[in-house]
């Protein structure tokens, strides 16, 4: 599915590993071969740990069309950072539609029962063993189901990312549910920057606004801010809410007329979407605020 690429194994090891841009990677986890995509900048020096950016595709995509969607390599090679682009399983009833399982445990919605927070747990831990990786400057983005995904990592690997950016994504009924088996509790706050288009109708808006206001209570944000931006026939409304804890913050760039799509051709003040992530990660570390 990556442009064809031949798929070649790695095997966890203590050794720094040349890192391979030119073909899927697997692991195994919980007895099935896991494939994951890479791009490091071309200045990579092993001896010097640079950030990760986790970047997940959505539902029916793959690693290879997430790297064209959410295409943050430029950004990657300026700013010398590495991004891994993870592989989910084919949903149930289907060869070809791969997505991800974005609870603990497997949901009607979800129509998968695969051990997605595990696989990335055990990605994170062959990333960081295989490559010079600063463990605590790792983040995630994704886009619709992949923004699902990217939420769950929020909730219950929050000491492991130090921050998120979801695009068109929401989270699950479960997670926010306190009286549920599986709350959103985290150990810590999570710097949040969150895009979506008013008129998606893959997932509604206002499941978007949903998580944010989930996260703006969590953060403890204590000030806010709106500002819109014209953008051709667009408007785009941006929230930011911050002084959270650790000096955390909820960005919210929502795209009046905007569809289900990832926005990377948005411009607001002379940035897009993926622009406006980075800028948001880069200053954050799992300790909060740089």
């Amino acid at each position: 599915m990556f442009f064809g690429f031949v798929i070649s194994t790695i095997f966890a090891c203590s050794q720094q590993k040349t890192p391979d841009s030119s073909s899927l990677q697997t692991l195994t986890h919980d007895g099935v071969d896991r494939e994951f995509g890479l791009f490091f900048p071309s200045n990579y020096d092993a001896s010097e740990a640079i950030p990760l950016v986790v970047n997940i595709h959505g539902g029916c995509m793959d690693a290879a069309s997430q790297m064209a969607a959410m295409n943050m390599r430029d950004l990657a090679e300026e700013h010398n950072f590495a991004l891994v682009y993870p592989q989910g399983l084919p949903e149930e009833g289907s060869e070809d539609c791969l997505i991800w399982n974005s609870g603990p445990y497997a949901t009607e919605s979800n129509k998968t029962t695969a051990d997605d927070l595990g696989f990335f747990e055990s990605l994170i831990t062959d990333m960081t063993a295989s490559y010079a990786i600063d463990s605590e400057r790792i983040y995630a983005t994704g886009f619709s189901n992949g923004g699902f995904m990217t939420y769950a990592l929020a909730c219950y690997q929050s000491n492991t990312f130090a921050a998120v950016a979801p695009v068109a994504g929401m989270m699950t009924p479960e997670a926010l549910d306190s009286n549920s088996p599986n709350p959103c509790v985290t150990e810590r706050p999570m710097p949040i920057i969150h895009f979506h288009g008013s008129s998606d109708s893959a997932v509604a808006a206002e499941l978007g606004d949903e998580a944010v206001d989930f996260w703006v209570a969590r953060n403890n944000t204590t000030q806010s801010n709106t500002n819109s931006v014209e953008d051709g026939p667009y408007t785009i409304e941006h929230s930011s809410y911050t002084d959270g804890d650790n000096g955390s913050a909820v960005e919210y760039y929502k795209i009046i007329g905007g569809y289900h799509e990832t926005f990377d051709g948005m411009d607001y003040e002379g940035q897009n979407s993926l622009s406006l992530i980075w800028d948001f990660f880069s200053q954050y570390d799992i300790n909060g605020m740089r």
